[in-house]
């Protein structure tokens, strides 16, 4: 492996390349105590003493730094890990540390979104949200079966009442366009239905 380049990351830091590839970030003294030169060879003995000792405890206190604040996804972590360039086998192997450890948890993530925002969003809206923080289809399936989900129908009355609308006194006009509304909102078209043409038990809400 030759060094090809050393960039400067600013705060100390240096972006050290291989073979034309950015390889790993290192600290200018690391990099000094590394020997690491540009258009220098870099043995493999000292790329494993980088990568199993120095980066090693380093991605793992990021990573217990980072979920101390706030829970994360997977693809979540993943994703601000390479933005701090550590290398891809480091990854994945500090990924399964945390999986082990019980630190990192999908399915956990996603039953705690459900119970936090299943009062106010649909559970279409609820699979979207999920799947924007990569959490997986097969297991948002199982966080909404471990959380039964959301109640559709109480959703969709809550929904109506702050439009301030009462179903039974609209037009057929005003109907239509709460029923877009709401359809935009993620709900199915028979729970909307089912609710904008029970008026009678909707009066209570607004009496």
């Amino acid at each position: 492996m030759i060094v090809t380049e050393i960039e400067d990351c600013g705060s100390g830091k240096r972006k050290v390349y291989l073979d034309g590839q950015p390889a790993f970030v290192l600290y200018r003294g690391e990099l000094s105590g590394c020997h690491i030169e540009k258009d220098q060879e870099l043995p493999e003995a000292v790329y494993r003493e980088i990568i199993d000792e120095i980066l090693w405890k380093r991605i793992r206190m990021r990573c217990l730094y980072l979920l101390k604040s706030m829970d994360r996804t997977e693809y979540q972590l993943r994703t601000k890990l390479k933005q701090n360039f550590y290398p891809e086998e480091l990854i994945d192997r500090v990924i399964l540390w945390l999986e082990n450890l019980h630190y990192l948890d999908d399915v956990r993530y996603a039953e705690s979104y459900i119970r936090t925002h299943g009062e106010s969003l649909s559970t279409l809206q609820l699979k979207q949200k999920l799947t924007q923080r990569g959490v997986p289809r097969d297991v948002i399936q199982e966080a909404l079966e471990n959380q039964e989900g959301p109640d559709e129908e109480e959703l969709i009355r809550k929904w109506v009442k702050k439009k301030k609308t009462d179903p039974s006194d609209c037009t057929p006009a005003e109907k239509q366009k709460l029923y877009a509304f709401l359809m935009r909102k993620g709900f199915s078209s028979s729970g909307v239905r089912k609710v904008l043409q029970s008026g009678s038990e909707m009066q209570d809400e607004y009496s």
